[in-house]
């Protein structure tokens, strides 16, 4: 049950990650469980709720946040929904709404004509095209298309700063691939990195997976 989710490991990363020092830190949150992700489908830049389930997500992972709110410069948000939910759950309902900064840089991939689709009913062959860096989504967007985005947001940020960041699984994925992230964390996952200048990640300091409960889903 998610009351019974240890957040310890967790607590424990960002203590190391958030010691004061001289380097540009992105912590990088995906969205909680939406209804898109509860219902199979395919929903890059469609606007859906996180579910039950993924509200419950955020409340869990808001202690770590309360604890370590300070050693945090900025908070921002992709400008889609689920994402924007996950930061005002995980941070306890923020008193003031400025203090999340919403981008459509930190969106989800664009899939274009595709959707909407449900994934289960996909032939194996556009599944598979999903995990090629190559893949390019028919009148959306490629995988190159948001690293190329996210690395131009990161830029925009304040050097020297920690910089916490809720978006989404293939963002995340697409932007730390070179680094060896090849699969999508669990939603509710967190990933400390560190950034270069011109916006593209140095290295990754730590990766944090939401546990999977199945009798919770």
């Amino acid at each position: 049950m998610l009351n019974q989710v240890s957040i310890s490991p967790l607590t424990a990363h960002l203590k190391k990650f958030l010691r004061p020092s001289k380097r540009t830190k992105l912590l990088l949150v995906r969205n909680c469980e939406s209804q898109g992700n509860l219902g199979g489908t395919l929903t890059g830049w469609t606007n859906v709720h996180l579910s039950d389930f993924g509200r419950k997500q955020a409340f869990t992972i808001s202690p770590a946040y309360e604890q370590f709110k300070d050693e945090i410069d900025t908070v921002h948000c992709s400008d889609l929904q689920r994402s924007f939910d996950t930061a005002f759950y995980a941070m306890a309902f923020p008193a003031h709404d400025d203090e999340i900064v919403e981008s459509p840089y930190l969106r989800e991939i664009n899939f274009g004509e595709d959707e909407g689709l449900h994934f289960d009913n996909l032939p194996n062959s556009q599944k598979e095209a999903f995990s090629d860096p190559d893949y390019k989504a028919p009148g959306g967007e490629g995988w190159s298309d948001v690293k190329s985005r996210a690395a131009r947001y990161f830029s925009s940020l304040d050097a020297d700063k920690t910089h916490l960041i809720f978006t989404h699984g293939g963002l995340i994925t697409s932007y730390l691939y070179d680094l060896g992230v090849e699969e999508m964390p669990p939603n509710g996952s967190l990933l400390g990195v560190y950034l270069k200048e011109e916006g593209t990640p140095e290295s990754i300091d730590f990766e944090w997976h939401f546990p999977y409960i199945e009798e919770d889903i």
